[in-house]
């Protein structure tokens, strides 16, 4: 298809002869010179008269376009000729313009239209004119076929378009426009063809179509326009495919829109620097993929969307991502680069999404994420297809995240989360190498676990330590106390007053001195205690250097 601004036409006194028969008495030659006038591209083609277009319109008859030239066609004028209301549908016999060239100094217009037919063709054919209206057109037959058609027009209208149970192919054409509507357009179930389209710089709008249960395909398309708008329309059980498509610096926005069920995918789709709003949409059933696309600096927003998951694989995050959405099952950001921000934040408590995986992100920006508004714990531990290492990886990376912005209480969380996985991977692994392992590894691993996660949780809650010194201090005192009772020991005082405490306070005074290593050497110990008390030394002065060091971590944050 020659990609020209300007052409000519020449109307010649001779017959224009196509297949051995003649198809009109005179010929247009169009001149079609390239965007830079270098070369001019001839084409002849059958020249009709719009009146002898009117007369066919009203017969019952198919109506054969093919490589002919029209000019000046208009329903409107039909309806002025034959006294009919602005807004009456005008039957159209089955049509085919393959090749057709559509001309006129202002309006082409097939508005209140009614297509009849099999199928309908507009292959390869070129529309020049300043507006192009289908409005309330209706196509009745079978397919619709646009592919390769070329727009040369200022205004592409296809607004209240009703489209049939067919097929509907835009495949490969071309827009040289200012605005292309199809407002409030009716698709209906059968699939939707705009593969490799290219809408140039023209503002398009989708905004309250219905696509019905086929699937959309986008794929190649190319969108530069200002403003790609297909807020508050509505997909069936429906595959939504922008694969390899091309947006310029425009807003894109499908803000509202309902699918009953099914995909919107964009993979290795290029975004430049608009804004992509997908707000408050309606997609319960529908699985959104951004597999390995690269995003411009613009923004991204989800905000109070509900959708079944959204993957960012291997995508380049360059923009501002609102993932406060609604409801989301899966968030899948593994594998990704950020280099903005993205947004979980749920201060409101009204974002519902069951996992996120962060695996593998590479977080050159930063994540706003609340660890209990968030429920962070839950949207890494519910993950079904990463592994115990990729957990850990995960809360190692959100905790790097939260010291980042100054959330130290929950990066001590993360932190918590982050030891304990990876001493169950340590587990796994001895394991996974020989089961005769669990014989030593066993009681290591319990010993690991008492001391580093549930005295202390790995020196994060010094709290938690103090009780536990509380706990080994009460613990050792009754043991004392039972040992006197029970067995051949004592706890004998050296300075004469053994008469002045009781046999408990006797057994609390001599296991704080011992626990605190305060050792005044007014008391000591007989029998089995005598092997007790420096085992409880050993614990006082570990708990007390635990809590030393939880402590002063908390403090000096």
């Amino acid at each position: 298809m020659a990609s020209f601004q300007t052409y000519s036409v020449k109307i010649l006194n001779k017959p224009f002869v196509l297949g051995g028969s003649v198809k009109s008495e005179r010929t247009a030659r169009v001149f079609m010179p390239d965007n830079v006038g270098i070369k001019t591209e001839v084409r002849n083609y059958a020249y009709i008269e719009a009146q002898e277009l009117y007369n066919k319109l009203s017969g019952d008859k198919a109506i054969d376009l093919n490589n002919c030239y029209i000019k000046n066609f208009s329903l409107r004028e039909y309806r002025k000729l034959n006294n009919l209301d602005d807004n009456s549908y005008i039957e159209i016999p089955e049509l085919s313009a393959v090749n057709a060239f559509f001309d006129s100094d202002d309006v082409i217009d097939f508005s209140y239209a009614q297509f009849n037919g099999d199928s309908l063709h507009f292959i390869n054919a070129i529309f020049c004119c300043h507006t192009l209206n289908f409005i309330h057109s209706k196509f009745i037959g079978g397919d619709e076929d646009f592919t390769q058609a070329f727009f040369l027009c200022d205004y592409v209208n296809f607004q209240y378009a009703d489209f049939n149970e067919g097929n509907v192919f835009f495949e490969n054409v071309i827009f040289q426009s200012k605005v292309v509507s199809f407002v409030n357009c009716n698709f209906r179930d059968g699939n939707k063809n705009f593969k490799g389209a290219d809408f140039g710089n023209a503002d398009l709008t989708f905004q309250f179509t219905k696509f019905g249960d086929g699937d959309v395909d986008f794929e190649k398309a190319v969108f530069k326009g200002k403003k790609i708008d297909f807020s508050k329309s509505e997909f069936g059980k429906s595959r939504l495919d922008f694969r390899l498509a091309q947006f310029g610096d425009g807003d894109i926005s499908f803000d509202e829109c309902e699918m009953n069920e099914g995909k919107m995918r964009f993979r290795r789709t290029k975004f430049r620097n608009g804004k992509i709003s997908i707000e408050m949409c309606l997609l319960k059933k529908t699985e959104i993929t951004f597999d390995k696309v690269e995003f411009g600096t613009g923004s991204l927003s989800f905000y109070q969307t509900d959708v079944s998951s959204i993957n960012f694989h291997s995508s380049q995050l360059n923009n501002y991502v609102d993932l406060r959405l609604h409801s989301c099952s899966v968030i899948d950001l593994s594998n990704t680069v950020v280099r903005n921000i993205i947004d979980l934040n749920n201060t409101e408590g009204n974002v519902h999404i069951r996992e996120v995986n962060f695996g593998g992100i590479r977080m050159l920006g930063r994540l706003f994420i609340d660890w209990f508004d968030n429920d962070v714990k839950g949207l890494i531990y519910r993950q079904k297809n990463t592994s115990v290492k990729m957990k850990a990886e995960q809360f190692r990376m959100i905790k790097e995240e939260f010291r980042s912005i100054g959330k130290y209480t929950d990066e001590d969380m993360a932190y918590l989360e982050f030891k304990r996985l990876e001493l169950t991977e340590r587990k796994n692994r001895v394991l996974k190498r020989n089961k005769l392992n669990a014989i030593w590894f066993y009681p290591l691993y319990f010993i690991e676990w008492v001391i580093f996660d549930q005295i202390g949780h790995y020196a994060t809650n010094p709290l938690r330590v103090l009780i536990s010194m509380l706990f080994a201090y009460l613990s050792f005192s009754i043991s004392y106390i039972f040992l006197i009772t029970a067995a051949n020991a004592n706890i004998i005082s050296l300075v004469g007053d053994d008469s002045q405490l009781s046999l408990v306070g006797k057994a609390f005074y001599f296991s704080a001195i011992t626990y605190l290593t305060i050792g005044y050497g007014d008391f000591v110990p007989t029998g089995i205690i005598r092997a007790i008390a420096p085992i409880e030394g050993f614990v006082g002065l570990f708990l007390m250097a635990y809590f030393t060091v939880a402590f002063v971590r908390k403090i000096l944050r």
